[in-house]
């Protein structure tokens, strides 16, 4: 077949692509942003309603494939109905909880209730496919859409196993009572924002009582009013051990250079599927995650890693058994390695995206 990957993700599209190509299909990619040659042909698009349906028109493939954003989606609705080409949707969050708007409250309401939902359920109609990231999002989005469920249906993501691979050999290290604890998140919205705040209160709880352990905080963010916040949500005696890094590169170093990964993430957060589970898995560092979302589709509950209520208690509990218990964890962050490199590979997801096409 040929395929148009209009608007994808970068990093994943290109993945994807080369992975289809491989399969047998033609494919050719649209992006305003720079994309890395490969197998697949690209074509630089203005991310701009009206030039982007120029280019739209102008292109010519048995099928499109699209994840996310509502413009490129748009189009490709409109698209269809001129000349009647399907289009796979992909979806990696509760659309519902990650809308947002600096316009004032009228204005923002009206966006939020009534035309935002609106043009993603005619998106959702005129879509063949409709993919989620995660069973999680796939079951609530079905229930919150119950006509379209017939077009929902999840398929994993891969993982790009060659960055986020460990240059030690956590199977010879005993984990000390000293910790450096690490998490990983995005603080744009405030229900991930909140999360974050939650593990600041909670780590400093454990750290305060025991030397030299540290907690960071490697943060994705441009909204500056939710950076402030976490900011100011770390105690001022703990400013020296618990340290903030802001859109830093080298997240797979410094998960490198820790003794537990740790996540939490609230029930209403835009999270469906939170990716970084994944890379820290595959990295074999012992890992503890709240309760939420799709978080229990990564981590298996004591045989992988260890899942907790969104409860301070709790998770000051999985802490002390996995410094009690070390060689327990880290028995479990190696079966949690290959775990995810059986569930979430690109080969698999290829041959289902296949099988749509």
């Amino acid at each position: 077949m040929d395929i148009g990957f209009w608007f994808t993700r970068v990093e994943r599209g290109t993945i994807l692509a080369d992975k289809l190509h491989a399969l047998g299909n033609t494919v050719t990619l649209y992006h305003n942003l720079s994309i890395p040659t490969g197998t697949y042909q690209k074509k630089r698009v203005s991310y701009t309603f009206v030039n982007g349906m120029r280019e739209l028109f102008k292109s010519n493939h048995d099928a499109y494939f699209t994840t996310g954003l509502l413009l490129p989606a748009l189009q490709l609705t409109i698209y269809k109905w001129f000349k009647k080409v399907p289009f796979v949707l992909g979806v990696g969050a509760p659309y519902w909880r990650t809308y947002n708007s600096n316009h004032e409250f009228l204005t923002k309401w009206i966006m939020h209730r009534i035309i935002y939902p609106s043009l993603f359920k005619l998106i959702m109609h005129n879509a063949a496919h409709i993919i989620t990231n995660s069973i999680y999002l796939e079951r609530l989005m079905g229930a919150r859409y119950p006509t379209f469920d017939f077009k929902i249906q999840n398929i994993y993501n891969g993982v790009n196993y060659e960055i986020f691979k460990s240059s030690i050999n956590r199977s010879k290290i005993r984990i000390n009572k000293s910790i450096n604890f690490i998490t990983v998140g995005t603080a744009n919205f405030k229900a991930k924002t909140d999360g974050l705040m939650f593990l600041i209160n909670t780590i400093a709880k454990y750290i305060e009582t025991v030397p030299d352990s540290r907690f960071t905080l490697a943060i994705k963010s441009v909204n500056i009013e939710e950076q402030t916040r976490l900011a100011e949500a770390i105690p001022i005696n703990m400013a020296n051990r618990i340290i903030l890094k802001f859109n830093c590169d080298s997240i797979s170093q410094l998960i490198d250079e820790s003794d537990i990964f740790i996540y939490s993430t609230p029930e209403d957060s835009s999270d469906s599927l939170p990716r970084v589970l994944i890379e820290a898995q595959a990295m074999g560092i012992p890992t503890i995650t709240t309760k939420a979302v799709g978080c229990e589709e990564v981590i298996i509950q004591n045989e992988t890693g260890l899942v907790t209520k969104y409860d301070q208690g709790e998770i000051l509990g999985a802490i002390h058994f996995i410094v009690d218990n070390p060689l327990d964890a880290l028995d479990m962050a190696q079966k949690g390695k290959q775990h995810v490199k059986k569930v979430f590979n690109w080969d698999s997801m290829a041959n289902k995206y296949q099988g749509l096409f």
